[in-house]
């Protein structure tokens, strides 16, 4: 992978990061769902990725951070997502779970992966915080232990929506979904209102699974997810009707 590096300087608080662009990856959390990173993010997805032990200090440490991407919750729901990390992949996914929940960081997505190495982004030690985001898949805020606070992540997450606020409808497709290939779910992500049907079918046209998507909240965007597991493994393609617009993409599952 082609290396790329570049400089951000934040004016308050005082923060100058010179660092690589994200690491794509693409691995399962501890739900089983499958997260393709640089199509989240292209997406407009801001990620906040955090490696824990886990342990007390640990919590002290990214606590902060998690409260920085929580506080875009209401703002932009679902654009800033809270990955916690466990650091070598040695820790189950029910401690990792359990110790967020003790610490007050309920609101996260979980892993335990070497897939996702904090190696990629500079010296190894935790807790680690790395934001990414944009269409070119930067470092927005990259920091260990004393070097997370509230205001700075807050601040690189504020400064890639205030970014992300030029690009207009028209350069976003209409529909899209990611990832694929997929173990079997998939999120949708659409900026259809009302009802909005799909059909998903064999490659010979057999009808395997009907249903629709019903979002009427005066979004911009909207995202769903779907799971497919049951069909098992092999090529699909899914139908999308709203009425005013039909789209039809091709997928594959792999088991």
């Amino acid at each position: 992978m082609k290396k790329i590096f570049f400089c951000l300087l934040f004016s308050f608080p005082l923060l100058t990061i010179c660092q690589e662009n994200a690491t794509d990856f693409t691995v399962s959390d501890c739900d089983g769902i499958e997260h393709h990173l640089f199509s989240e993010l292209d997406q407009g997805t801001i990620i906040v990725l955090a490696w824990v032990m886990p342990c007390n200090p640990c919590a002290t440490f990214t606590l902060p951070a998690y409260e920085a991407a929580h506080s875009f919750s209401e703002s932009h729901p679902e654009k800033v997502l809270f990955y916690l990390i466990d650091d070598y992949a040695n820790t189950s996914c029910t401690y990792i779970s359990d110790w967020a929940q003790n610490y007050n960081m309920p609101d996260h997505i979980s892993f335990s992966s070497n897939e996702i190495s904090m190696s990629d982004y500079g010296e190894n030690g935790m807790p680690k915080v790395t934001v990414v985001g944009g269409l070119d898949h930067r470092i927005l805020f990259n920091e260990r232990d004393v070097g997370i606070t509230y205001e700075a992540v807050q601040l690189a997450i504020e400064n890639q929506l205030n970014e992300m606020s030029i690009y207009v409808t028209e350069k976003q497709p209409e529909i899209a979904i990611f990832p694929n290939p997929t173990s079997g779910k998939i999120r949708i992500h659409h900026a259809f209102e009302g009802k909005t049907n799909y059909e998903i079918s064999s490659i010979l046209g057999r009808v395997m699974d009907v249903g629709f998507l019903d979002h009427s909240k005066g979004e911009r965007y909207y995202e769903s997810l779907l799971d497919f597991t049951d069909l098992g493994k092999g090529t699909y393609f899914i139908r999308f009707n709203s009425g005013k617009q039909k789209e039809s993409f091709q997928i594959s599952i792999q088991q």
